[in-house]
């Protein structure tokens, strides 16, 4: 019988590393393979009610008005890419996907921000195979008042941009293949926006907004304002009684 030599053998026991390297490797893109972010999309700034279906467009952009004490967020649809085995002696839907939080890097072109890398959580609806859902991601407050702070020292009427980087992460309720039961992330998805101070608000005349006609006109403040379900982004920022105009 013959036996390899030495050399022979840390050969093919290097190849067999870099193939089991190269499988691991693999496994992980499959892994962001499962669920994918679909696309963004926000609400409709003529809607009455602050819902969304997940058939909106994705914004072509997204101005975000600083000046105004707001929430910065946007919604994602989450795809599930797996489909339903229907040959399933079990009767279980081993596609189905939970999520659990979301990752979220910012970068801002202005200068450094506070809490520019957090964590959150997100509801742990079921995705099963070939569904998706829908996740309102907002960034952290101090966020928002650290950007107010750098944008107020830029000269008037600057623009700035945030890149929102989200990544989500949760579990499989059934081992896939020869796939790790539990973990599953999708790949990242970038979002970005404009950010401004003081451009987005707006002075109406009192008639528009239920007054008389020798009322002066009625204008958004920082601290009272109307914008789209609650968030200075977007769309125009109002008075409140002139909310509906």
């Amino acid at each position: 019988m013959l036996i390899p030599s030495l050399p022979s053998r840390l050969a093919r026991a290097g190849l067999f590393a870099g193939l089991m390297a190269l499988t691991a490797a693999t496994g992980c893109v499959e892994d962001q393979e499962y669920v994918i972010v679909e696309r963004a999309i926000w609400f409709d700034d003529t809607a009455t009610e602050c819902t969304l279906t997940g058939s909106e467009p994705t914004p072509l952009s997204m101005t975000v008005d600083v000046a105004f004490s707001s929430p910065i967020g946007m919604a994602f649809v989450v795809a599930n890419q797996q489909l339903p085995n229907a040959n399933s002696n079990t009767g279980i839907d081993d596609t189905e996907v939970v999520l659990e939080t979301a990752e979220v890097s910012l970068t801002f072109t202005g200068g450094g921000i506070s809490a520019n890398s957090f964590e959150i959580p997100v509801h742990s609806n079921s995705i099963p195979g070939g569904g998706s859902d829908i996740y309102l991601i907002e960034v952290p407050s101090e966020v928002g008042a650290s950007l107010r702070t750098t944008m107020a020292a830029l000269p008037a009427g600057s623009v700035e941009y945030l890149e929102m980087e989200v990544v989500f992460k949760g579990r499989r309720s059934s081992q896939i293949g020869k796939s790790k039961l539990g973990s599953i992330e999708t790949r990242p998805y970038v979002f970005p926006f404009s950010v401004c101070s003081d451009c987005l608000g707006q002075c109406l005349p009192a008639t528009e907004c239920g007054g008389m006609e020798d009322d002066p006109p009625l204008c958004a403040t920082d601290t009272i304002w109307a914008g789209v379900c609650g968030f200075a982004q977007g769309a125009r920022v109002v008075h409140p009684l002139c909310a509906g105009a």
